[in-house]
C-alpha cells in the first residue's frame, strides 16, 4: 500500500519534522510505503540563527498585512502546483494530511488544503487527516471552508482532546484522539545516566513578533522577557544556554541574549538544526524552558524538568494534558501514540488494492 504523507516536514521546525518522521517510521513498520510532500514547500528549509535586521524587519511587516489568499496566489501556490505535477497521484491508494497546528486563523495552508482536497477529488484518492491541531478563534468564514473540506475526509484524528472537541463544534465531525506520534521518539541519550547537568537552564525564547501576530500576544517585549527571566533562579554560577526549533526562535534567542547581558548575565547560543541535536543538549540540562510543544516532548522524553512559556492556547493544552497530569506516563503515553496510527492503518486498509 503507497500513501502521500502531506505535513510541513520542510519546513525550518524541528519539531514538524520530526512528527513526520515518526508517522512515516510507524506506517512503515505496518508495511506503509510512504512519501512525504510539504504543505506547499517545495525546498527543504533548516533552522538559521541571525538577527533580523531593520530592512528585513519591513518586509515581514508588509508580507504580514498582504491578504493570505493573495500570498497563496503569489507564492505558495505555485510552488504547491510545480510540486504536485512532480507526484503520479494515481500510484497512491490514500493521502494523509498531519500532523501539526494546521487549522489556524489566518493562515495560508488554509488554501493549500483546499487545493489538495481538490486533487484528491481530481484522481479519487480518499484522504484522512492525522494528528492535528486547531486554533480555537477561526472566523465563521475559515469555519465554513474547512467544514467544506473535512466533510470529505474518510478519518480524522486530533493529537489533544480540546481540538477534537472544536472539530465536533465547528465541522460536526466526531474526531479520534491519541498523544502526538512525536512522543514516540527515542532520544539518542537519555538524560537520566546524567547525574551532573551542565546546564541549569536551556532557555527557547518563543519568537516575540510569532506570538504577537499568531496569538494575539499583547506585552511588551521588555514584559515578554521580563517573564523568561523570572523563570530562572539566577546565580552566580549559574549556566544558561539559548536554543530554538525554529529560524524565528532562533533569531529571538540572538535578542533574548541581549537583553540578558543588560542584566549582566551571560549566556551562549548552542545552534540545533535536528532533533537529535536537541535531545542530546536536552540530556545535559536541568530545566527547559520552551513554548514549543516539542520540545516539551523531546523535553519529557529525556526526563527534563520543563517551564512552559504559556503563549498560545496549545501550549495550555499541553501543560493542562501533560505537564500537571499525574495519570499519565511516557510508556502509556507511547502506547496511546502507537494505538492512533494503528487505528488509522486499520482505516487505510479499506482502500488497499
Amino acid at each position: 500500500m503507497k500513501v502521500l504523507i502531506i505535513n510541513q516536514n520542510k519546513s525550518d521546525n524541528i519539531g514538524d519534522k520530526l512528527l513526520s518522521k515518526m508517522l512515516c517510521e510507524r506506517l512503515n513498520n505496518l508495511g506503509v510505503q510512504t512519501k512525504e510532500l510539504g504543505f506547499a514547500q517545495t525546498k527543504e528549509q533548516n533552522v538559521t540563527y541571525e538577527k533580523e535586521n531593520s530592512t528585513r524587519h519591513f518586509l515581514n511587516s508588509v508580507k504580514k498585512e498582504c491578504p493570505m489568499f493573495i500570498k497563496y496566489l503569489l507564492n505558495f501556490g505555485p510552488k504547491l502546483r510545480k510540486q504536485q505535477r512532480k507526484v503520479k497521484m494515481e500510484e497512491y491508494e490514500a493521502i494523509v494530511i498531519g500532523g501539526g497546528q494546521l487549522i489556524k486563523h489566518k493562515s495560508v495552508f488554509l488554501y493549500c488544503l483546499i487545493y489538495w482536497a481538490g486533487i484528491a477529488k481530481k484522481y479519487s484518492v480518499p484522504f484522512a487527516f492525522y494528528g492535528i491541531g486547531i486554533d480555537n478563534n477561526l472566523t465563521f468564514a475559515e469555519k465554513k471552508l474547512y467544514k467544506q473540506v473535512f466533510s470529505k475526509a474518510f478519518f480524522v484524528n486530533c493529537r489533544d482532546m480540546d481540538s477534537a472537541q472544536m472539530v465536533k463544534s465547528f465541522f460536526g465531525i466526531e474526531a479520534q484522539v491519541s498523544p502526538d506520534i512525536a512522543f514516540t521518539y527515542c532520544p539518542t541519550q537519555n538524560s537520566a545516566c546524567n547525574e551532573k547537568k551542565k546546564i541549569d537552564y536551556l532557555v527557547m525564547p518563543y519568537s516575540y513578533t510569532t506570538a504577537q501576530s499568531a496569538f494575539g500576544l499583547s506585552l511588551l517585549k521588555i514584559q515578554y522577557y521580563d517573564g523568561i527571566f523570572k523563570e530562572m533562579n539566577i546565580k552566580e554560577e549559574t549556566r544558561i544556554v539559548l536554543a530554538a526549533t525554529t529560524s524565528s526562535d532562533a533569531g529571538e534567542c540572538i535578542q533574548f541574549k541581549e537583553y540578558l547581558s543588560t542584566k549582566n548575565v551571560n549566556a551562549i547560543i548552542n545552534i540545533t538544526s535536528t532533533a537529535e541535536e536537541l535531545s542530546n543538549l536536552f540530556s545535559d540540562s536541568e530545566v527547559i524552558i520552551t513554548g514549543r510543544m516539542h520540545a516539551m516532548i523531546i523535553a519529557m522524553l529525556c526526563g527534563c524538568k520543563i517551564t512552559p512559556i504559556r503563549v498560545s492556547d496549545k501550549i495550555n493544552t499541553f501543560e493542562k494534558d501533560y505537564l500537571l497530569s499525574s495519570k499519565r506516563t511516557i510508556s502509556n503515553i507511547k502506547e496511546n501514540a502507537i494505538k492512533g496510527v494503528d487505528t488509522l492503518f486499520k482505516s487505510l486498509q479499506q482502500f488497499q488494492i
